[in-house]
């Protein structure tokens, strides 16, 4: 079964466990984390930054912790509507 462990992201120190019903995790075993940042924690979207931080909190740790990302960059697409809207009188 899959559980979903979720923090109140507060002081209290309060979570959840519940179960998931979201996309089941390939393999036999493992976890994914989703964090979501406010906007002052950015230097945590980089990779690097990510890494540094594993290897300093699971240099301990007597199994293997991978990091996988993922980047989605999307494409600007001019609104020709909008040019024409702001170019007639």
């Amino acid at each position: 079964e899959q559980l979903r462990w979720e923090s109140s992201g507060d002081d209290s120190g309060a979570y959840s466990i519940a179960p998931d019903s979201t996309e089941p995790i390939e393999g036999t075993s493992g976890t994914r984390i989703v964090l979501h940042l406010k906007e002052e924690a950015e230097e945590y979207l980089d990779a690097f930054k990510l890494k540094t931080l594993l290897g300093t909190y699971s240099e301990f740790i007597s199994f293997p912790v991978e990091l996988w990302s993922e980047k989605t960059e999307y494409e600007q697409v001019p609104d020709e509507e909008a040019e024409v809207a702001e170019g007639e009188p």
